[in-house]
């Protein structure tokens, strides 16, 4: 449907063989899109709801439970776009890192859901949180399958020497 490998370097479209040549820019652009919906959603709640009188914890408590995760998902996938581009975007690092965001947002899409209550909205960004979190565990899934199927073809390398 989209054709990603004109934005993939040749270092990473070769480690990237055994899961597509174009994954790494597509699920790293995958997860910029979904973090900035998940950014207005939470920007939109706590401007309008969360800080409702009975449904805070204290002031600002909306913005520090529902903001960091998506930001730094947002930073973090703008510098991987430049380097899935312009360097060497490593499967073995994509793993590690998104595995660690994918459990982190998970996590903090749990706390924002118990933290409100639910006759108020102020929960929602809950869902885009867990679902960005859903998001980067593909992503490390990916990486997995680039991490397992480049080392399977060096096996077979080997083992026809």
């Amino acid at each position: 449907m989209f054709e990603f490998n004109r934005f993939t370097s040749p270092k990473t479209a070769t480690a990237w063989s055994g899961a597509g040549v174009g994954k790494p820019f597509g699920l790293t652009l995958s997860t910029f899109l979904h973090s900035i919906v998940t950014l207005i959603v939470a920007i939109i709640i706590n401007i309008t709801d969360a800080n409702e009188p009975g449904n805070d914890y204290g002031e600002g408590t909306g913005w520090v439970v529902m903001i960091p995760g998506p930001a730094i998902i947002f930073l973090w996938s703008i510098i991987f776009m430049f380097v899935c581009k312009f360097s060497y975007l490593s499967p073995a690092l994509t793993l590690g890192t998104y595995l660690v965001f994918a459990l982190g947002l998970i996590a903090e899409g749990i706390v924002t859901t118990i933290l409100y209550t639910w006759h108020n909205i102020a929960w929602l960004p809950s869902i885009f949180i867990v679902t960005l979190g859903l998001n980067c565990a593909v992503f490390s899934l990916y990486s997995g399958i680039a991490i397992h199927k480049k080392a399977r073809v060096k096996d077979i390398a080997l083992d026809n020497a």
